[in-house]
């Protein structure tokens, strides 16, 4: 069973509660921020194919008042980093570490590339949300003290939730199901908890297939993103588009022009009558990512090396629940990857002051090879499927990596070093 004492309790209760009136209090003085994608989660079908969020457009469409729809945001987020914390603190034990990575979360989860999604009215917001619940899920089914049937029902749940308003999700949340499905079932030596596991989250995992099927199959969709790779990716995609679809004299004039994008968006929907070939081709011809890529593997590995060496995660609402000097001290104006890179170093630092020092397990190793794999699986993707707003799509990977390695790695080496002294063979300490 898994105790807490009357002291830790009061203490997590006022630290919560204080975080909670902050993130009102931030909220209540902030504004709602539109961004160009706004319209369509108030205005599309549920299940339209070019619906951005399912999740996002239920909500805004039962809402509808934009200042209700970033307080609901604000709650969610609140409420999400709060259970993150707990489930640091508890699976920790409420040592010195546990209660550091969970500062540095609270204090994170305020700045600016974090807190002001929730004023954006957007999906992103949301994604981070339910994705730092599934975080807190997943850190919590590390504590052997819990039931298998509780920690099979949160991680259902959360994945469920994350994969609705985000399906590009399913990249990492299916193999980290089937990872922890397989410690648990080991720690557990039971055959029924992994089935049990896998099930849960098998019907979030085919809507997500679905749904992103759906994505791929929509013409006008896609011919979008099509036309925003042709600007964008001149090393890859438009290569690839010019040695292969039909010669088009006002593309061509846009893209040497000093305009390109502007230039673009104003023949995109009249291409068809400028260039009927080549917009049947760019609409309906072999455009899927896996076509060019495969064409020109190397220019789209170092073209997307070259493009994530530069992303910086900007705000896009100027919302923040800190002071901006705060903000900008605990995430200042840098490529992304190298706050991902400052916070897997942390933790496992970290880490490492916990007294740990016997050798990862071999499904450490694999699970750790498994999702980093799946992890650059995810950002390829993302960089190679759209032309536009790279920052704004990979947000919620990166956001989501973030917290992770502050946090997995200090709950994973506690987990870690109660199973070496609960081991036999551990060697018994002498006085």
């Amino acid at each position: 069973m898994i105790r807490t004492s009357p002291l830790q309790a009061s203490v997590a209760t006022t630290v919560g509660v204080l975080y909670s009136l902050w993130n009102l209090i931030a909220w209540y003085v902030s504004e709602a921020t539109e961004m160009g994608d706004t319209y369509r989660y108030f205005g599309f079908l549920i299940f339209d194919a070019q619906n951005p969020g399912i999740t996002t457009s239920f909500l805004y469409q039962s809402v509808q008042d934009p200042r209700l729809i970033t307080l609901i945001q604000v709650v969610f987020a609140t409420g999400a980093f709060v259970l993150l914390s707990w489930a640091v603190l508890i699976t920790t034990k409420w040592r010195s570490v546990g209660i550091i990575v969970t500062t540095l979360v609270l204090l994170v989860s305020m700045t600016a590339p974090f807190w002001s999604w929730q004023t954006l009215l957007a999906t992103e917001g949301l994604t981070l949300s339910l994705s730092v619940f599934w975080l807190a899920a997943v850190i919590s089914s590390f504590n052997s003290q819990r039931s298998p049937g509780i920690v099979i029902t949160a991680l259902t749940l959360s994945a469920t939730l994350l994969l609705l308003v985000r399906p590009q999700f399913v990249v990492l949340v299916l193999p980290a199901s089937l990872l922890l499905a397989s410690a648990m079932a080991r720690r557990n030596r039971s055959l029924a908890v992994f089935a049990c596991a896998v099930a849960g989250v098998i019907p979030a995992v085919a809507f997500s297939v679905w749904r992103l099927l759906s994505l791929m199959g929509d013409k006008g969709y896609s011919y979008i993103y099509t036309m925003h790779n042709y600007v964008d990716k001149a090393s890859t995609f438009r290569a690839y588009a010019n040695d292969n679809m039909p010669a088009c004299e006002p593309l061509t004039a846009a893209m040497n022009g000093p305009s390109p994008w502007t230039d673009m968006t104003a023949i995109r929907d009249q291409l068809i009558g400028l260039c009927p070939e080549s917009f049947l081709w760019l609409k309906n011809g072999p455009v899927s990512v896996i076509n060019w890529t495969i064409q020109f593997p190397a220019e789209s590995l170092s073209a997307m090396t070259s493009s994530m060496s530069e992303m910086i995660i900007s705000p896009y609402s100027p919302m923040t629940a800190v002071p901006d000097e705060v903000s900008s001290l605990l995430l200042p104006d840098v490529p992304a990857w190298i706050w991902l890179i400052a916070a897997w170093l942390i933790g496992v630092g970290l880490a490492l002051l916990t007294g740990l020092r016997s050798r990862p397990s071999s499904l450490t190793v694999i699970s750790t090879v498994v999702m980093t794999g799946s992890f650059a699986v995810l950002i390829y993707f993302t960089w190679a499927s759209d032309g536009i707003e790279l920052a704004r799509h990979q947000a919620p990977w990166f956001l989501f990596a973030i917290l992770a390695g502050l946090t997995i790695p200090v709950a994973t080496a506690q987990v870690g070093k109660q199973a070496a002294h609960a081991s036999p063979s551990a060697p018994s300490k002498t006085t």
